[in-house]
């Protein structure tokens, strides 16, 4: 519990601020943005076509004129920034004890590593289970401000703690690569590339009808539009989800046992 408490610790600002942030910026937005869709024109609302967030969801205009959809709409941008903070701390779990020349400490002494990485996997997971929560609960609150009872409370949920997935999926990647690539300098950059690359693949594909591709962009495996229409999430892209993230950690915990610590000045 040592080194999860530290890793808590040093999580602890980041988790902070994102939740505010995220608190802040649902719970003012949300009320605003419902009240000007449910007030809007027809042409208004045909501003919204061509829209690459809209495409990249599958939303069409008659669901972005709801208050889901209003919601789901402002949720995938939250999407793009949970990818990268779940990348970034990924790759800081790893990065950061090359950076300042700790892994030589703390992977010899006085922990084993399985001990060590599973430590860092429990405070990956405990990070962003707060951060749903608090995004769970900034949703309830600007929905109940702006749609009253006028929604699916259980759609509204599956919607908000898809971010959960979306962090860990990006998340147990940006710890794959820090094994692999220990000392990348900038991971905030790195994570921001792979983020938008990730959006970028899956846009296309659904712009293009190329199915094949939306299994690259993770954005995809909880796609608002679908849970608004069936009310759940899609089985397929659950289990996918669950075998990527035990797969790339699964083999991350076996690299991270074996490798040799280099030292660099």
């Amino acid at each position: 519990m040592t080194i999860f408490r530290y890793e808590m610790k040093q999580l602890k600002g980041p988790i902070i601020i994102w939740s505010i942030s995220l608190f802040l910026v649902i719970v003012l937005i949300l009320p605003v943005y419902i009240g000007m869709m449910a007030s809007a024109d027809t042409t208004v609302l045909e501003g919204f076509g061509g829209n690459p967030m809209l495409e990249a969801m599958g939303v069409t205009l008659d669901v972005i004129a709801t208050p889901l959809g209003t919601y789901a709409f402002l949720t995938f941008y939250v999407f793009l920034a949970c990818a990268i903070n779940g990348m970034n701390m990924g790759l800081k779990m790893i990065t950061k004890e090359y950076m300042q020349k700790t892994a030589d400490f703390i992977l010899t002494k006085p922990h084993s590593r399985g001990k060590v990485f599973i430590s860092k996997i429990l405070a990956i997971l405990s990070s962003t289970l707060i951060i749903g929560l608090t995004y769970f609960l900034a949703s309830w609150t600007g929905m109940a401000i702006g749609a009253g009872e006028d929604y699916n409370f259980l759609i509204m949920a599956q919607i908000a703690f898809s971010i959960v997935f979306i962090q860990l999926i990006f998340a147990a990647f940006g710890l794959f690569t820090g094994i692999i690539f220990p000392y990348i300098r900038a991971p905030l950059l790195v994570a921001t590339a792979v983020a938008f690359v990730s959006y970028v693949i899956g846009s296309f594909s659904n712009k293009m009808g190329y199915t094949v591709l939306t299994y690259l962009s993770p954005y995809h495996y909880f796609t608002s539009a679908e849970i608004i229409k069936t009310g759940s999430y899609e089985l397929r892209f659950i289990m996918l989800s669950v075998l990527l993230v035990c797969g790339l950690l699964g083999i991350s915990y076996n690299i991270f046992r074996k490798k040799d610590i280099i030292t660099v000045s």
